[in-house]
């Protein structure tokens, strides 16, 4: 206990179960609008790729409520060849974004979450947090209280997904574009159009199974079979999408 805050590290599987409704209410007021730090994501991911490491989520609580909540695990891992006992979040090449969640008083849980990681600075070696968004606040809190420590830090930038920003409509876009690149475009609408009508489907019900399996079949028709990257490939991939998939219909 801190200045009223509690904080709370939880390695047993069953007790990050329990979290549920109180880790889905501070994503809310966290206001991340993407899905990769939701209880049921964080849980599918983990029961899919936790095999071999030890769950590490430090929950940061002020007066009972859940305000942060740092989502690690720690690991034997070889870093630059080295053998290194390493602390990162839950994450991997299927979570685009990772972070921790802080809903409420930001310095205040950053510095717990820092304190109770530092105290155990025994067991660990690197503290790794990738592919965090670029607003967050989380590289300027840890960075701060790390150095304040004494701890060294890094940063890097990981590979960035390109975006163009549309400021106008989809009518004024695409009349900015030249001539041939939009008969381009309307030639391959022509080609798919001749195959079917291309239309957009949502599936929340009993067919999920029949759609994921038709996803992973389109996900592995180009190359990615080929060079064993498809997530037919590997069991644990497909386990992953299979039961997100089921657990995100079940909430519509």
């Amino acid at each position: 206990v801190a200045h009223g805050f509690t904080v709370e590290t939880i390695t047993d599987e069953r007790v990050f179960l329990r979290l549920q409704a109180e880790w889905d209410d501070a994503l809310e007021r966290a206001r991340i609008p993407y899905p990769f730090l939701s209880h049921d994501w964080m849980r599918t991911w983990w029961e899919s790729f936790g095999a071999g490491t030890q769950l590490h989520l430090v929950v940061v609580r002020a007066g009972g409520q859940i305000v942060a909540i740092a989502p690690l695990l720690l690991e034997r891992a070889r870093m630059y060849g080295m053998p290194v006992r390493r602390l990162r979040l839950l994450q991997n090449d299927h979570s685009p974004r990772a972070d921790f969640i802080v809903a409420d008083y930001a310095a205040q849980s950053y510095g717990a979450i820092w304190t109770a990681l530092y105290h155990e600075r025994h067991n660990w070696d690197i503290l790794l947090l990738s592919q965090l968004p670029p607003e967050t606040a989380t590289v300027r809190f840890v960075t701060s209280l790390a150095a304040a420590d004494g701890c060294a830090t890094g940063l890097w930038r990981s590979g960035s997904s390109p975006y163009l920003s549309i400021t106008r409509t989809e009518a004024d876009y695409f009349a900015g574009l030249s001539a041939k690149f939009r008969q381009n475009l309307r030639n391959r609408m022509t080609r798919l159009t001749r195959v079917g009508e291309p239309a957009l489907e949502i599936v929340s019900d009993s067919a999920i199974q029949e759609a994921v399996d038709d996803a992973i079949r389109l996900e592995e028709s180009g190359w990615k079979r080929d060079e064993g990257t498809a997530i037919s490939t590997d069991p644990a991939i497909r386990q992953f999408y299979i039961r997100l998939a089921e657990r995100m219909a079940e909430r519509g």
